[in-house]
């Protein structure tokens, strides 16, 4: 993340990674909880997906992690939820992840998470 855009991610995201699925049911599982700083907005700009699908993001979050932290059909929730082993009904699929890199010398890459 550039030292300046971290800098005012003032949000929290928790994220439940997928880890898995059950045999035969192909029913997600998923890792423990954590949480990640982000600002975040509602662009109503059409976005595609990898699989070339088209959507509109109904948040765009950016983030405050690693490249490949957060994965594409993970369950996003903003705020603090880590209580929580399972996300809730209200928790968004990760349908895009976007990496940014930043000038060598100015912080890690930047990290976009569409929902």
């Amino acid at each position: 993340m550039s030292r300046t855009a971290t800098r005012f991610h003032r949000d929290r995201l928790t994220v439940w990674p997928i880890t898995g699925t059950t045999q035969g049911y192909n029913t997600p599982i998923y890792g423990a909880p954590f949480t990640v700083r982000c600002n975040y907005s509602t662009d109503n700009k059409a976005s595609v997906d990898s699989n070339g699908v088209e959507f509109i993001p109904k948040f765009v979050f950016y983030v405050t992690a690693a490249p490949g932290q957060i994965k594409r059909n993970d369950r996003v929730m903003l705020g603090i939820h880590t209580d929580m082993p399972e996300p809730s009904s209200n928790a968004e699929i990760v349908r895009v992840e976007n990496v940014k890199r930043v000038q060598r010398g100015l912080g890690s890459p930047d990290v976009t998470v569409m929902v």
